[in-house]
């Protein structure tokens, strides 16, 4: 569905890899097709900017494409270039939903479980209204984004330790496993063994309604 579109792009975790997208040539065209500026991660703001103009994405679960790596791809010779790229990328996106101002702490936030300016609840509720409010969701939309972010912040936020307090109070809401953890985790200490502990939580399927 659309919220799990934008729920992909925004925790930058697609179910699909470029070779194996088809779409519609008039739709990319009338977006301006690829942004070469973007090079080589103008697939994903693609895909951002599907979103930005209320198109859907459906997946056909079934292998169609095989998908060979190797050392001389682009993605592994010009890595450092498309990471960068990618973070422009998706902060353009941000900004559509918060602002230019807070599009590279949300991007952090996202990617880490950490806001830089100690106001993880604030930040997200605002992405969540700004979402609500470009992407024209309605109300069972972004319940239903809401919903996925939470899953995704709080395991980020359980990686991150006792940094991720605030995204965590923040996902609670949605999560609710992560309610006990929003009061234990800032009284533990960032020690190795509790580090573990915390990504083998943030991979299960504890925080899952």
């Amino acid at each position: 569905d659309f919220p799990e579109f934008v729920s992909a792009i925004l925790a930058d975790r697609y179910p699909f890899a470029h070779p194996s997208v088809a779409y519609r040539r008039d739709v990319v065209r009338a977006l301006g097709g690829y942004d070469a500026t973007l090079a080589p991660s103008e697939d994903k703001d693609l895909y951002r900017r599907l979103a930005l103009a209320r198109h859907e994405a459906r997946s056909i679960e079934e292998p169609l494409v095989h998908y060979r790596r190797h050392e001389r791809q682009l993605s592994q010779e010009q890595a450092e270039l498309q990471l960068a790229v990618d973070h422009a990328g998706q902060e353009r996106f941000l900004a559509e939903l918060v602002g230019a101002d807070d599009a590279g702490r949300l991007r952090r936030l996202l990617a880490t479980g950490v806001d830089p300016g100690g106001d993880a609840p604030g930040l997200l509720e605002r992405l969540i209204d700004g979402a609500e409010h470009r992407l024209d969701l309605s109300e069972p939309e972004r319940t239903r984004l809401e919903s996925l972010l939470s899953r995704h912040v709080a395991r980020r936020a359980l990686a991150a330790g006792p940094a991720g307090y605030g995204a965590l109070r923040w996902s609670r809401r949605r999560a609710p496993a992560a309610t006990a953890l929003t009061v234990l985790l800032p009284a533990v200490p960032p020690v190795r063994a509790v580090g573990r502990v915390a990504r083998r939580a943030a991979r299960s399927d504890l925080l899952l309604p």
